[in-house]
């Protein structure tokens, strides 16, 4: 019988174990999305902690979304460097918390 500290998989994405930690919401970003260094800080912590996915919080795809305070953005080129925090969390909560018919994703 597996145990929740036993590997694990799914589909691509192998997991040394079955300890998730959910999105929450941190509000560590500056006004204009950027991670704070107290988010990569929580991140690794949870990682040597031996959490097996981190699924991070809120994340907007839109330049002009300004649903939460604080929130983290990946919306412009200038954001990608940071992108490398997903890279090692696997998975994040992204959203468009916009009023109008403008967000980036959406499909023609």
């Amino acid at each position: 019988m597996k145990t929740i500290f036993d590997n694990t998989e799914i589909k691509n994405l192998k997991l040394k174990n079955r300890l998730f930690r959910s999105a929450t919401w941190e509000a560590l970003a500056d006004d204009n999305g950027h991670f704070d260094e107290e988010i990569y800080n929580i991140y690794d912590q949870l990682a040597a902690g031996g959490v097996g996915c981190i699924i991070s919080g809120f994340t907007s795809v839109s330049d002009s979304d300004r649903y939460f305070g604080g929130m983290a953005r990946l919306s412009n080129d200038g954001l990608i460097p940071e992108l490398h925090i997903t890279m090692k969390i696997n998975s994040s909560d992204f959203m468009y918390g916009g009023l109008d018919d403008s967000c980036p994703l959406r499909a023609e």
